[in-house]
């Protein structure tokens, strides 16, 4: 099966609707749901949606959005393999060698990201949701 990392912003692409992202992005979180490929998140996402959220929708519904997270995917733990990885990449943002190190560890088969420049100079395969569509459609 398919392992795939889901960065943050799929994620609130989802969970807010933000158009004209969220269809590819839905998409792949249905085909997490029904187990067509496995997918995983990094637990530094949990802090970044709950930032995120609470401050358009509240806590109590940043809360809820967490929880429908934590039913759908596997979580990576980040601990010190992933810290250490990241620590050694030459990412721009530590958040996105963390996203990166996370992938790597579980090994992903994708990291499906909308920001994908983000991750150029990173070891792991990247693509967006409609990527990643067009490859599971394959």
């Amino acid at each position: 099966m398919m392992i795939v990392l889901i960065d943050t912003n799929i994620l609130l692409d989802v969970l807010q609707e933000r158009r004209p992202h969220d269809a590819p992005a839905a998409s792949v979180w249905k085909l997490i749901e029904e187990k067509t490929i496995s997918g995983h998140v990094s637990a530094i996402s949990f802090n970044n949606v709950f930032y995120i959220a609470r401050k358009q929708v509240g806590a109590p519904k940043a809360l809820e959005a967490l929880r429908l997270i934590r039913r759908t995917f596997q979580i990576v733990p980040l601990d010190e393999s992933v810290i250490d990885r990241a620590l050694v990449t030459t990412a721009k943002d530590f958040e996105d060698a963390i996203q990166a190190a996370a992938a790597i560890r579980i090994p992903a088969d994708y990291l499906v990201t909308r920001n994908a420049s983000d991750f150029a100079s990173l070891d792991v395969p990247i693509v967006t949701a409609e990527e990643l569509l067009a490859i599971v459609q394959q």
